[in-house]
């Protein structure tokens, strides 16, 4: 019970405020060490046992906290120097399609700013590119081992082999520990996770305020801006940005653009979910991985509204085994199925954003040293 009475009258103004905007709560989870330390931004997205929609996606029973932004390639750079025989020695490769330095008759220079330049390379804060779903897998695991997890996934490397064709995933055992018989490629004893279909769906639609969901994952019913397509005040075309009703086409590497510049984000505050290039998402059979996001071809606003817009056809299934796929990413999502008895009941411990943060300003009045007990089981 929260006794009001004990608060003062800051902290109680702080909390009326905070409240009103508590969707945009977020948490930094840190990894590795030294030069290769890197962080991830989550947000929290709360409301569990929401209704889905009429696709029958995004109703999730428990809260969780998704990235803000697509993984970068400079977090994959600083996870191929760390990673070790944990969890397989292969590094993950990237690609963006082409190369500007031999394909200068097909780039744009004024995507130079986006990108960097032939002389410096592709910057660090683009999004991670070409990834096939076992190295996001991979990666997943080396976060949870980094942060002294257990692996979320099953993921045999075949006695870390190099080689990508070699490996497999599986469903966990119905005898291993953390076991989920509801999400039988997780394992509760992780934290860190690929998003599956209803995660992905709810992050980028669902707006708690009204409990309906949005057309477009900018937080608008209204069909978005296409970076390349308009220009802003001044007469220049709009490459990236953080522009409220805005979203980077995603089918076209030379599309891309910096995690942090994707267009406008959803009710939740996570950007570029629908565009800037597909996700991968969890697995839906050994064989196979989901894929969540849309593209923009010829068609125009029709094509936005086919492709963008809150439906059915946002997910694909693409093979699993061996694969990397030029225009598909990753992010990843955090939350607590420790809760969860082995029959996969029972809620994730992770806070709704409106507790969470009264907690933590009820903390702060009562001992200034406290911090979020999550976030600090998330540091290496």
């Amino acid at each position: 019970m929260l006794h009001l009475k004990s608060l003062t009258a800051a902290s109680l103004i702080a909390i009326s405020s905070l409240l009103l905007i508590a969707d945009s709560v977020h948490a930094d989870f840190t990894f590795g060490t030294g030069a290769d330390q890197f962080t991830i931004t989550t947000v929290a997205v709360g409301n569990a046992d929401n209704s889905a929609d009429s696709t029958g996606y995004g109703s999730v029973s428990y809260d969780y906290e998704v990235m803000k932004y697509e993984v970068t390639r400079g977090m994959v750079f600083k996870f191929n120097n760390l990673n070790d025989s944990s969890s397989g020695s292969r590094d993950i490769t990237l690609d963006l399609g082409y190369d500007p330095s031999t394909e200068t008759n097909v780039f744009n220079p004024h995507r130079f700013n986006t990108y960097g330049d032939i002389a410096s390379g592709y910057k660090d804060t683009l999004s991670a590119t070409g990834i096939g779903g076992l190295e996001a897998a991979q990666f997943v695991n080396w976060l949870n081992v980094d942060a002294g997890y257990s692996a979320a996934y099953n993921l045999d490397t075949n006695s870390d082999s190099t080689d990508l064709s070699t490996w497999s995933i599986a469903e966990w055992d119905s005898g291993a520990t953390g076991y989920l018989a509801s999400q039988p490629f997780r394992n509760s004893e992780a934290r860190f996770f690929l998003m599956n279909i209803d995660e992905a769906y709810k992050a980028a639609f669902y707006d708690s305020a009204t409990g309906s969901y949005f057309d477009y994952a900018t937080s608008s019913n209204t069909t978005p801006l296409v970076f390349g397509d308009y220009y802003d005040s001044n007469s220049n075309l709009v490459w990236q940005g953080t522009d409220a009703n805005s979203v980077a086409t995603y089918g076209n590497p030379r599309a891309l653009t910096e995690a942090d510049q994707a267009g406008g984000v959803s009710p939740y505050g996570v950007m570029g979910i629908t565009g800037n290039q597909v996700e991968i998402i969890e697995f839906t059979s050994p064989s196979y991985m989901g894929t969540f996001g849309g593209s923009v071809h010829s068609g125009g606003d029709s094509g936005l509204a086919q492709t963008y817009a809150h439906s059915a056809t946002l997910f694909d299934s693409q093979t699993a085994t061996g694969t990397e796929y030029v225009s598909s990413g990753f992010r990843v999502i955090y939350t607590d199925f420790t809760s969860n008895s082995s029959s996969g009941g029972g809620s994730p411990t992770v806070p709704e954003p409106t507790t969470a943060i009264a907690l933590g300003l009820i903390g702060i009045v009562g001992f200034a040293g406290n911090r979020r007990r999550r976030r600090q089981e998330s540091v290496a």
